[in-house]
C-alpha cells in the first residue's frame, strides 16, 4: 500500500513544480501499477481511456484532467483497498465513497454517513455544488498526517476514520463525534483550501481556521441532538487561550515571510487551527450566521 502526502512542500520531490499555494495547475495523471490493486486519485478514471494492461502485464490507469489546483493537493494511493458508496448517492448527488484495507470496510459506516451529510450541508450553506465529480475518503494505516484534504481524494490515518465500537455495546458517542468532526473538517476544505486557496503559507489560518469553524456546522447537521456547537466552544476557546500565552505565540497571519519548509510546518499549530476557528466564532457572534457564510 502506497499513498502520497505532498503538503506542504513535497510535491517537488515527485515532479518539478513550484510548491506555493497560489501557483495552480491542472494535472493529467497516469499511473502504471501491479495488476489487481485499487488505484485512486483526485479525479475518476478517464472515460476516454479505460484501464489497460501493458505488454509487461502491468495495469495502466489514466485519470481525468483535474481543475486548476495547488500542487500540494495532488494525490494518489495504490493498494489492496475495498470501497463502499454512500447513502447520499442518488441521480443528482456526487458519488461519495469510503475505502479501507481488506476486512475493515464495515467500520466506516459512521464516516460514510457523516461525509454524505457534510457534503449536502456545505453545498446548501455555500449555495455551491461540490466542485468535483466524485469524493473518496481513504483510511490508511500509519498515515503520517492525521488527515489530508487532497482535492476529491481525502486521506486519513485510519484511527481517525474507523469506528472502534464493540458490536455488543451502545455506540461510543465520543468516537462518533470525533469521526464526524474530522470528516467534516476535511470535507469543508474541498471549498475552503482546495477550490479557494490562500495565496501563500503565511495565511494558512484562512485554510485551517475556517475548516475548524465549519467542522462544527457539519457535526451539528450530522447529529443535532449532541449540541456540538456549544460543546466545542469551551475546548476551542480554551485551547486558543492556552496557546496565546506561550512565548512561541504568533499572529494568525505570519508577520514575516516564511523562508523554509520548517517555518511553514511550524504554522500548522493550534493558533492557526483553534484560535483561527475561535476568532471566526467570535465574528459569527456579532453577525447573523448567514451573513458570515454569504460573505
Amino acid at each position: 500500500l502506497v499513498a502520497t502526502q505532498f503538503e506542504s512542500a513535497s510535491a517537488r520531490k515527485a515532479f518539478p513544480c513550484f510548491d506555493e499555494p497560489r501557483v495552480k495547475a491542472s494535472f493529467n495523471l497516469t499511473l502504471e501499477t501491479p495488476p489487481g490493486l485499487a488505484v485512486l486519485s483526485n479525479m475518476p478514471p478517464s472515460p476516454d481511456q479505460p484501464s489497460q494492461v501493458t505488454a509487461s502485464g502491468r495495469a495502466l490507469s489514466v485519470f481525468s484532467r483535474t481543475p486548476p489546483m495547488s500542487t500540494y493537493l495532488l494525490a494518489f494511493t495504490v493498494g489492496a483497498l475495498e470501497g463502499k458508496q454512500g447513502p447520499c448517492n442518488d441521480s443528482k448527488s456526487t458519488p461519495v465513497s469510503v475505502w479501507a484495507t481488506e476486512g475493515k470496510i464495515n467500520q466506516l459506516d459512521v464516516a460514510l454517513e457523516a461525509a454524505c451529510v457534510a457534503v449536502q450541508t456545505y453545498e446548501a450553506a455555500f449555495n455551491m455544488s461540490y466542485p468535483l465529480p466524485k469524493l473518496d475518503l481513504v483510511a490508511l494505516p500509519d498515515f503520517q498526517a492525521g488527515a489530508m484534504e487532497n482535492f476529491g481524494c481525502i486521506f486519513f490515518r485510519w484511527e481517525k476514520l474507523l469506528l472502534k465500537a464493540d458490536s455488543d455495546s451502545d455506540l461510543d458517542v465520543g468516537s462518533e463525534i470525533a469521526i464526524a468532526a474530522t470528516v467534516s473538517h476535511e470535507i469543508s476544505h474541498q471549498w475552503f483550501g482546495d477550490l479557494v486557496t490562500m495565496a501563500q503559507w503565511e495565511e494558512l489560518w484562512l485554510n485551517e481556521g475556517f475548516a475548524s469553524y465549519l467542522e462544527i456546522m457539519g457535526v451539528d447537521a450530522f447529529r443535532p441532538q449532541y449540541g456540538f456547537y456549544q460543546l466545542s466552544y469551551t475546548s476551542m476557546t480554551a485551547t486558543a487561550l492556552s496557546y496565546d500565552v506561550l512565548p512561541s505565540v504568533h499572529a494568525l497571519s505570519a508577520a514575516a515571510p516564511l523562508t523554509s519548509v520548517a517555518d511553514i510546518e511550524a504554522m500548522f499549530d493550534d493558533i492557526s487551527y483553534e484560535k483561527g476557528g475561535a476568532v471566526l466564532r467570535m465574528v459569527r457572534a456579532f453577525l447573523d450566521g448567514n451573513l458570515l457564510t454569504n460573505g
